[in-house]
């Protein structure tokens, strides 16, 4: 007798299953007495441990079976799928999901810039920073928030000159990496000015 464990993925928007290659998967394995299995009250314990999955997806086993008699010839076969396994991603996932801009009160020349960070993500975060980058080549300016919180959002409020689209004015979480973020393509946002 013989086992053969395959594992399966299916990634969040896949239509199917697809072969996980590495380690000893794929390749047929043989109990430590090999005539185990000739009996019917024959019993094989295996165990096959995983880990480092990646995430989000699904996963499943492909267990092949086969019974083997002289000089190896395959006297039978089977094939078994386990139950689909989850594995949810638990990692933060910042975002910058709006910029707003505002008038100053008494302050033509400048505005305030409103912006809405969001963790999307299962865990906390743990501090990082925000970076204003205002248009015009000004300084920039940063902020820190200590911890956010899985699916909870912070507002923060820098002053910039007055929004132009011809000078782009950015808000970018987390510019150095300390956040272990699932998805740094949201991290980063341009402000739209008003009427433009």
């Amino acid at each position: 007798m013989q086992l053969r464990f395959q594992l399966q993925r299916k990634a969040k928007h896949a239509a199917s299953f697809a072969p996980v290659n590495g380690g000893d998967l794929g390749k047929w394995v043989s109990p430590p007495i090999p005539t185990l299995g000739q009996r019917p009250a024959d019993v094989w314990r295996f165990t096959k441990p995983i880990v480092g999955l990646a995430a989000p997806a699904e996963y499943r086993f492909r267990v092949s079976f086969r019974w083997l008699g002289a000089h190896g010839r395959v006297l039978g076969t089977a094939v078994r799928l386990s139950g689909v396994c989850s594995q949810p991603e638990l990692r933060p996932d910042l975002r910058v999901p709006s910029i707003t801009v505002e008038s100053v009160p008494g302050r033509p020349n400048v505005n305030r810039y409103v912006a809405v960070i969001r963790n999307a993500g299962a865990s906390a975060t743990g501090p990082f920073e925000i970076l204003f980058t205002p248009g015009g080549a000004l300084p920039v300016q940063t902020a820190t928030v200590p911890d956010l919180a899985a699916h909870s959002k912070v507002t923060k409020s820098f002053i910039g000159p007055v929004c132009s689209n011809a000078a782009a004015t950015t808000v970018t979480v987390d510019p150095e990496d300390k956040v272990d973020d699932f998805n740094r393509s949201n991290n980063s946002k341009t402000a739209v000015c008003p009427g433009g």
